[in-house]
């Protein structure tokens, strides 16, 4: 049974950690993390340490953690347990135990600064993963949803999406390298932020800015029918009962 001790990381320069965490760091001789976590806190580690990097090939990263006899500190972002690295290890090493020591996740910053009560936000991820948690959020007229970006679903990404789907009520909040040395807030239109560019480090808030139109199904007259047969159609009363049982 391999026990796994987590760290969050604020996104500060220079990383300001608590004595408890100090002490652990400097009780470790192996870390692991991404390259930007390492870049935090490499003049905090002992002068002989191992660091087993944190990119995309899982299997790969726990085969690695398996040959290792000691324990392991693993460095993240922000919250662990908020579409973290937590998961992860319990997904690939589901006997480990762990101690978990958490900072501020993004949305919760990015919240902060904008004064916005966090319960009142429907948190998603897009990072590595499908457009799935953001989709059905917008399908349920949720009114204040987060993102997690990653280099691919981006802000300018998410806001093509919504455009391109007609959810067309909705404005971005983006806080780019929040807490950083380059922090940016900035709201914008949907059109505005299709065309932006951003900081690689962000986070999106998605907040309705009118009340969102329900289409319940098209009428007759949208449908292009048989020629010489106008009313050869499927009534619209009998189509919303069909597509209702689809959900």
């Amino acid at each position: 049974m391999r026990h796994y001790t987590v760290v969050g990381l604020p996104n500060t320069t220079p990383v300001e950690l608590p004595a408890e965490v100090r002490r652990l760091v400097a009780a470790h001789a192996v870390f692991s993390g991404g390259r930007r976590h390492y870049e935090l806190v490499k003049s905090l580690l002992p002068t002989t340490h191992t660091w087993i990097p944190i990119a995309g090939d899982m299997p790969a990263l726990f085969a690695e953690y398996q040959a290792t006899a000691a324990s392991i500190l693993v460095f993240a972002s922000g919250d662990p347990l908020f579409f973290g690295i937590v998961r992860t290890i319990q997904t690939h090493d589901a006997t480990a135990t762990l101690a978990i020591y958490p900072a501020f996740n993004s949305v919760q910053r990015l919240c902060a600064k904008i004064g916005q009560p966090y319960e009142q936000v429907r948190n998603t991820s897009a990072h590595g993963r499908s457009w799935q948690q953001l989709d059905e959020a917008l399908l349920g007229y949720e009114p204040l949803i987060a993102v997690l970006t990653d280099g691919v679903r981006t802000p300018a990404a998410i806001a093509q999406r919504l455009l391109d789907y007609n959810f067309c009520h909705y404005e971005l909040l983006v806080g780019e390298d929040l807490d950083g040395p380059h922090e940016r807030l900035g709201c914008y239109t949907l059109a505005e932020a299709a065309h932006a560019e951003f900081l690689p480090l962000n986070c999106v808030l998605l907040r309705q800015t009118s009340a969102p139109t329900r289409n319940w199904g098209l009428d007759d007259a949208a449908f292009v029918g048989l020629s010489g047969r106008p009313g050869m159609i499927t009534k619209k009363a009998i189509r919303l009962l069909s597509l209702a049982q689809l959900r």
